[in-house]
């Protein structure tokens, strides 16, 4: 893609569905000349254009017998999203035009666009650094509100301000240590070792931080686990297709319908989870017999599922009796259900006569109390709120992933010149050292960075993007 700025790209930048509207995206050097081919503009000389503005216009399509009404936004300067002349169309929404639309657009002299060119070129262009790029991917595949907003965030420049100025921090360093150099001969310090230490130290607690905060979001994509359990026949199938919205597990009369686990992936409440049906628990399938017997194994599987769950629904059937009789819940005594990883619910609530006076009482059959599980389940998962001062920073899975390396390396980089201030090494080799880690630490911004990296991230884009 490197090899090919030059050329005017174009693609569809919506979906390929039917819509209300569809937007045709176009950039490059000839690419007002291209909508000039093939648009009437009767308004206003469109190639005159100086300044960014929209127009309306008419796309005349081969083999149409009319032309199809559009609004052109056109940038004619360095204006634009990838800083080179863009235009967009905006078309009825139905594939068939803008699928004919790209094409017009490819024979007027334009290409089509490869997967993520887009952002590419805004990229190269200094619109936006690698950090920011990777966060408009992140916000094309964000599945829940959460990972939305630290996309967002990560977008906007969250990670990339303080990366830079951890960078003009080191730069303004190694520009005091190298004027030194240049006037050894006068005897001239433009900075104490002290001052040098403490200003490299400062600069690596923030690089520790920053790498703690790499670590715990580099498996961030790894989708947190809730896991149903209880009894058999409790209705932990029926509550699964409750929460889902879906008929997913089998749901029967008759106890240990589920042997093995069904799991499925959704969102709830913002919030990006997997659901996990297991077989119901029985003691006596386990406490005697063959141990290798179908029900024994189903036994260990939801055991073990259950185990490796970030959160557990612990389900009980609701008595079907006046609740102001039952003081306390019957499980009450067993010392798992304290775990902090665990929410009580009651299945079969409109069977019974009062609500509970704690849990969460739901009926799959009504839908009673399901939204209200829902967001328990979304707030147990998202933690604890964040107070105004905390400065942890947004950071997406595949940026962490991308960046641990050199961040390793950064980090190695600031101990060995704190090893040479303290040894009294010479200032020539402390500036060549911090030259290495400013070179590491451009590689987090992309201010340094190769062709395969650039392939790498920018091939998973969506085309148009």
């Amino acid at each position: 893609m490197l090899t090919r700025l030059a050329d005017t790209i174009v693609a569809l930048a919506t979906p390929g569905s039917r819509a209300p509207r569809a937007v045709v995206r176009m950039s490059g050097p000839d690419a007002l000349a291209c909508a000039a081919r093939c648009c009437r503009f009767e308004s206003c000389d469109f190639l005159t254009i100086k300044s960014s503005r929209a127009v309306a216009g008419e796309f005349q399509l081969s083999g149409l017998g009319r032309p199809v009404p559009c609004q052109v936004l056109v940038w004619p300067g360095t204006q634009s999203y990838t800083r080179q002349p863009s235009v967009e169309f905006h078309l009825p929404g139905s594939p068939a035009i803008a699928n004919a639309v790209v094409a017009e657009l490819c024979q007027a002299g334009s290409r089509l666009a490869a997967p993520g060119e887009f952002t590419l070129r805004a990229f190269l262009a200094g619109r936006l650094d690698l950090t920011q790029a990777e966060a408009v991917l992140g916000v094309i595949d964000a599945v829940s509100q959460k990972q939305l907003a630290i996309a967002l965030q990560q977008m906007a420049g969250g990670l990339a301000q303080p990366l830079h100025q951890l960078h003009d921090d080191l730069l303004d360093l190694l520009s005091e240590l190298e004027a030194g150099l240049d006037f050894a001969d006068e005897d001239i310090a433009f900075i104490s070792r002290s001052d040098a230490a403490q200003r490299v130290a400062r600069v690596q607690s923030q690089v520790d931080a920053l790498a703690r905060q790499l670590s715990d979001r580099g498996d961030a994509r790894v989708v947190p686990r809730v896991a149903l359990r209880g009894p058999p026949n409790v209705g932990k199938s029926s509550l699964m297709n409750a929460l889902i919205g879906a008929t997913t597990s089998l749901v029967a009369n008759q106890p240990g319908t589920t042997r093995d686990f069904v799991a499925r992936t959704v969102v709830l409440g913002g919030v990006e989870c997997r659901l996990v049906d297991t077989a119901g628990l029985d003691e006596r399938l386990t406490g005697s017999g063959n141990a290798e017997s179908i029900d024994a194994r189903s036994q260990q599987v939801a055991r073990t599922q259950q185990q490796q769950a970030e959160l557990v629904l612990d389900c009980a059937e609701a008595p079907r009796r006046e609740w102001g009789s039952v003081e306390h819940d019957p499980r009450e005594g067993d010392s798992s259900m304290r775990d902090a990883r665990i929410l009580r619910v009651w299945t079969k609530i409109d069977l019974a006569t009062a609500l509970p006076a704690s849990g969460y009482p739901t009926s799959a059959r009504t839908g009673y109390g399901i939204k209200e599980l829902q967001a328990a389940i979304a707030n147990r998962l998202a933690g604890p709120t964040r107070s105004a001062d905390d400065t942890e920073l947004p950071i997406l899975a595949g940026t962490a992933a991308r960046c641990a390396e050199a961040l390793r390396r950064v980090a190695e980089g600031l101990t060995r010149c704190q090893r040479l201030i303290h040894d009294q090494g010479g200032e020539e080799l402390i500036a060549a050292e911090l030259r290495a880690v400013l070179d590491d630490l451009g590689q987090l911004t992309g201010s340094v960075v190769t062709d395969d990296i650039l392939d790498r991230i920018f091939s998973k884009f969506c085309i148009g993007k």
